[in-house]
C-alpha cells in the first residue's frame, strides 16, 4: 500500500529545524550563563557545601526521573508516521495513551521519592550545613518535578513530533527565566536554600501554564482522545521497555558519580567535580541543540526516503559532529584551567584530571549522530542489553575506584564504559545491522578525530605558552582565537587530504 504524506510538513522540514536550533541555542545561553551566575553567587554567598548539596538533590531527583522510561521518546517516534499522513484521529489516540501513562508515573515517583527520605542522610554525607533544611528542600524539588508529570506533558510530544520544537524552546526559556530570578532573589536577599526551591516549584507550575496556552493555540485540532490497537500498545509496551534501559544509562553516568563521590569524598569534593563537570555539561548543551532538532528532522526523513540516502545523510552528520568535537576539545584542553582560575580561584584540579575531563567530554559527544539516527528510527530494541551491561559496570568500578582515585576514578569508570560496551555495541546496531555497512569507516572516524583532538591540543597549548597578556580574560580570549585556528588549519589539512583521496579513487 502506498503511504502519503504530507509535502507541506516535508517542504517545512529544513525551516523548522532551523527555528529549532536558533531557539534552543538561545535556550541553552541563558540556561548555561544564568545557572553558573547563580551557581556562584549560592558559593562565594552562602558556602561551598551548598553547591555540593544542590548537586547531590538533583542527581536524586534525575534518578527518580528515569520512571519516565522514555516514554516521550517512543511516543514520538511512533507519531512520525501520522504526522507526516496528516492522521488527526491517531495523533489524539496516541496523546491519550501518553497522558494515561504519565499520570502513573507520577504516582510510581511520588511513591519512590519519599521513600527515599530516610535515605537522604546517608547520601549528602556530614558536612551538610545546618541551616539549608535539607529534607523541605528535597520535598520541593519532588512536588516541582511532579507537577511536570501531570501538566499536559503530551503537549511538549506533540510540538517535537511536528518539529515545532522552538514552541517547547520558548517555554522552557520564559519558565526558566523566572526561576532563574527568583532563585537569585532567594541567595542574595535571603540567602534561604529552601526558597531557591520554590523558585523551582514555580518554575514547574508556570510551564504548565505555558503548555496548555500554546497548546490551544497552535493545535487546537487536537485532543488527547481515542485509542490504540492492541497491536500497537503492545508494541509501544515493547519499546518502553528497552528504551528504559537507555534512559536510566544516561542518568546514571553523571549522578551515580555524584553520590558516591557525596558518601566516600564529601560534598567539598562534589562541588568542585559539579563545576568542571558543569564545563562539560554546557558544552555539551550547546550540541544537543543541533541533534535535537536533527533527531526529528531525520525521524521524518526515515519515514519517507531511503536507506541509502538516509546513510549518506548520516555521514554527513559524522562529519559536522567530529569538527565540532574537535574545535571543543581543543579549546577546553587549553583554556579549562584558566576558566576555573578565573572562577574559582585556588579551587582547582591537577592538568591530568581535567584532561580526563576532556577525554569524558570527547567520548560522549562523539557518538551522538550513531544515538541521534538510532533514536530517531526507534532502534532501543536492538541493543536493549548494552545500557544494564554498561550500568553494572559503571557501579562496579565506581565503587572500586573512587575510594583510591577519587574524582579521577569516577570520570576513568564512565570513559571505560562508553568507551569499550557504548560505543562498538550502539555502532553495530545502527552501522552494520540497519545501513548494511561496514564499521571501518566510522571506527576510522573516531580514531582520527581522537588523533586530531590529541595534536590539536599539544600544538595549541604550545602555542598558547608564547603568548601571556598578564591579565587572565585576556589569556582566555586570546588563547582561544588561537585554539580556534590550529583548528580551522587542522581541518582544512584534512578537508584537503580527503579530497585528493577521493580524486585518486575516482581517476
Amino acid at each position: 500500500m502506498e503511504r502519503k504524506y504530507d509535502n507541506n510538513l516535508i517542504a517545512h522540514r529544513k525551516k523548522n529545524a532551523l527555528r529549532m536550533t536558533l531557539t534552543g541555542f538561545v535556550y541553552v545561553v541563558v540556561s548555561i550563563l544564568c545557572p553558573f551566575i547563580i551557581r556562584s553567587m549560592m558559593i562565594y554567598i552562602m558556602g561551598y557545601e551548598y553547591a555540593g548539596l544542590n548537586t547531590v538533590l538533583y542527581s536524586i531527583i534525575s534518578m527518580l526521573n528515569m520512571t519516565e522510561l522514555g516514554l516521550g521518546s517512543v511516543i514520538v517516534y511512533f507519531l512520525y508516521d501520522p504526522v507526516a499522513r496528516g492522521d488527526i484521529k491517531r495523533i489524539g489516540a496516541y496523546l491519550r495513551v501518553l497522558k494515561k501513562v504519565y499520570g502513573y508515573i507520577a504516582a510510581i515517583v511520588s511513591l519512590i521519592g519519599i521513600c527515599v527520605i530516610p535515605f537522604i542522610k546517608y547520601i549528602v554525607g556530614v558536612d551538610v550545613p545546618a541551616d539549608s533544611h535539607v529534607y523541605a528542600s528535597y520535598l520541593l524539588f519532588l512536588v516541582s518535578t511532579i507537577v511536570l508529570y501531570l501538566g499536559m506533558p503530551e503537549a511538549d510530544i506533540l510540538f517535537n513530533a511536528y518539529q515545532r520544537g522552538d514552541i517547547v524552546n520558548y517555554i522552557k526559556l520564559l519558565s526558566a527565566l523566572l526561576a532563574y530570578t527568583l532563585q537569585i532573589i532567594a541567595i542574595v536577599v535571603f540567602r534561604s536554600f529552601v526558597m531557591y526551591f520554590c523558585a523551582i516549584l514555580l518554575q514547574s507550575l508556570f510551564v504548565v501554564f505555558l503548555r496548555y496556552y500554546s497548546k490551544k493555540k497552535y493545535f487546537p485540532q487536537i485532543s488527547s482522545v481515542g485509542d490504540i490497537s492492541s497491536e500497537e500498545k503492545r508494541d509501544i509496551r515493547k519499546r518502553v521497555l528497552s528504551v528504559f534501559g537507555h534512559q536510566m544509562d544516561e542518568t546514571l553516568i553523571s549522578s551515580m558519580d555524584n553520590l558516591i563521590l557525596s558518601f566516600f569524598c564529601g560534598l567539598s569534593v562534589v562541588t568542585t567535580y559539579g563545576n568542571y563537570m558543569y564545563v562539560v555539561s554546557a558544552l555539551g548543551m550547546f550540541l544537543a541543540v543541533l541533534f535535537n532538532a536533527l533527531t526529528v528532522t531525520v525521524g521524518n526523513a526515515i519515514v519517507t526516503e531511503s536507506k541509502e540516502s538516509n546513510y549518506i545523510r548520516f555521514k554527513k552528520v559524522l562529519g559536522i559532529n567530529s569538527a565540532l568535537v574537535i574545535w571543543i576539545f581543543v579549546c577546553m584542553s587549553n583554556l579549562y584551567t584558566e576558566f576555573m582560575t578565573a572562577w574559582m580561584g585556588d579551587k582547582l584540579l591537577p592538568f591530568r584530571t581535567m584532561f580526563l575531563f576532556c577525554i569524558y567530554f570527547f567520548v560522549m559527544q562523539i557518538r551522538k549522530s550513531v544515538i541521534s539516527f538510532k533514536n530517531a528510527n526507534g532502534m532501543w530494541w536492538e541493543d536493549r542489553y548494552k545500557p544494564y551491561l554498561s550500568m553494572i559496570v559503571n557501579i562496579i568500578l565506581d565503587i572500586i575506584l573512587v575510594r583510591f582515585a577519587g574524582i579521577e576514578g569516577a570520570l576513568l569508570s564512565s570513559i571505560l564504559c562508553i568507551v569499550f560496551i557504548e560505543i562498538p555495541w550502539e555502532s553495530k546496531v545502527l552501522i552494520r545491522d540497519y545501513f548494511n555497512q561496514s564499521l571501518g569507516y566510522y571506527y576510522v572516524k573516531l580514531l582520527e578525530g581522537l588523533l586530531l583532538c590529541v595534536a590539536g591540543s599539544f600544538i595549541a597549548g604550545k602555542a598558547c605558552e608564547l603568548i601571556d597578556t598578564g591579565i587572565m580574560l585576556g589569556n582566555i580570549a586570546i588563547h582561544g582565537i588561537i585554539c580556534t585556528l590550529i583548528f580551522v588549519i587542522f581541518l582544512a589539512l584534512v578537508m584537503l587530504y580527503s579530497n585528493v583521496v577521493i580524486r585518486h579513487e575516482e581517476s
